[in-house]
């Protein structure tokens, strides 16, 4: 019984608050009307008249604020990690040292690599100085089979004299025998010093490829040396570019491969590294309106952080290709961010400025009227109000340009318009703020 009678007493309360409210709303209404009509059916109404301003056309999307650059600083060689110079949060400058391999097996291979490049250098000097010596040993080979062919020659001749003179019964026979033996000696001189020559000349070659492997392994050497010199400098990693450090993964101790943070080739670096003296977003244009975006195109952003305040950017890149799911073509804007306000990840409302209507002609766009045909408003004409077709053009915030209907003369109702009709006279008084 008791419930029931609660139940009753909860209806009844319920029907006196809907006749309450019913009620209020009557009151309300009266009071609105009584507020607007004026004596005699002349309504009171406010007006604005049609002003010139600048007026831009906006694209508005929303974006995620990105790093205009970032870096993963990986170690390019094999070890432990010795110290770490920086951490999260930390501006660093660029070249700045930011962490340090453990060097000490680089250090010997440096070493090793050095001492084997002494070793070649010696080793090339060593085939240098022998290959001079054959060649001076060639050319006194050369004179000495100059001189022994020339000897050879003259002995000829006298062998042959000494003949011509024994055929006559000049001299003795003994005359001609060693006239013949000495010229037969200077021959098999001739010969000697040729096969000399034939050694002298082999040994330049031999020596001559001894040179030249000698310069390849100097070369080899040089080469083994640079790579440790080069492994050795790339255990100081430096900063690529000046920025702050957003990400640090590892400590020191810890294990790194060349070219990973770990053994995961996938891992994000030791250090995560970003500059944010400018940022970029990233936005998705439209098919529909693509014709309107060019490199150099003004970008306004605001953030949530700095309400009332607008970051300009500019248009730096144009994706060249369609996304044929989306129907979009993605672009990217830089705004500058010298005193790093605008942090990576911070949710940005975009607008693209892809037209400027310089005095335009335009009402507020509470003015207007909505039907089925042409927007329309209500203006004040010599007291009566009428209502008056309008085209209108491009909007911007809370006023929309008008190409046709209405001149800077008219008087165009914003206050009390859904209150009279058209053919009522009204009095007209500037429109109040809010």
């Amino acid at each position: 019984m008791r419930g029931l009678r609660r139940y009753k007493l909860g209806l009844v309360l319920l029907g006196l608050l809907i006749v309450v409210g019913v009620l209020v709303a009557y009151r309300l209404r009266d009071q609105q009307a009584r507020a607007v009509q004026r004596p005699r059916g002349e309504a009171l109404v406010g007006v604005v008249a049609p002003a010139r301003r600048d007026l831009e056309v906006k694209l508005a999307s929303t974006a995620d604020i990105l790093p205009a650059k970032q870096a993963a600083i990986f170690s390019k060689v094999s070890g432990y990690i010795r110290r770490i110079h920086a951490d999260r949060g930390e501006l660093v400058r660029e070249g700045q040292l930011l962490v340090e391999i453990d060097d000490q097996e680089l250090q010997a291979q440096v070493q090793q690599a050095r001492a084997g490049l002494l070793s070649g250098q010696a080793s090339h000097q060593m085939a240098r100085s022998t290959l001079d010596g054959n060649k001076a040993s060639l050319e006194n080979q050369r004179a000495n089979l100059s001189k022994a062919r020339a000897v050879a020659a003259n002995d000829a001749r006298q062998a042959e004299r000494m003949k011509t003179l024994f055929e006559r019964g000049l001299v003795a026979a003994t005359d001609w025998d060693n006239a013949r033996t000495v010229a037969e000696s200077s021959r098999a001189g001739v010969q000697s010093a040729e096969a000399q020559l034939l050694v002298a000349e082999t040994q330049i070659a031999t020596s001559e490829s001894q040179v030249r492997l000698a310069q390849a392994q100097v070369e080899t050497y040089r080469a083994t040396l640079h790579l440790a010199e080069t492994n050795l400098s790339n255990t100081r990693l430096l900063a690529p570019f000046t920025g702050y450090i957003s990400q640090r993964n590892l400590d020191p101790g810890a294990s790194v491969s060349a070219g990973s943070s770990g053994t995961n080739t996938s891992s994000l670096g030791i250090l995560m590294l970003q500059d944010i003296a400018t940022v970029k977003v990233q936005v998705e244009i439209p098919e529909r309106q693509i014709a309107r975006i060019t490199p150099g195109l003004a970008v306004r952003l605001a953030v949530d952080p700095y309400k009332g305040e607008v970051f300009k950017g500019t248009v730096t890149r144009v994706v060249q290709n369609l996304d044929p799911r989306s129907r979009t073509m993605g672009i990217e804007v830089d705004i500058p961010n010298a005193a790093g306000r605008l942090k990576p990840g911070m949710f940005a409302r975009v607008d693209l400025v892809v037209d400027r209507r310089p005095g335009a002609l335009v009402i507020p766009v509470e003015a207007l009227r909505l039907g089925e045909g042409k927007p329309t408003v209500m203006a004040v004409r010599e007291g009566v109000a009428q209502s008056v077709a309008v085209e209108v053009g491009v909007a911007d915030g809370g006023f929309v340009e008008v190409v046709g209907g209405l001149t800077e003369r008219d008087q165009v109702v914003i206050q009390g318009k859904d209150l009279v009709k058209p053919g009522q006279k009204v009095r007209a008084v500037p429109a109040t703020a809010g």
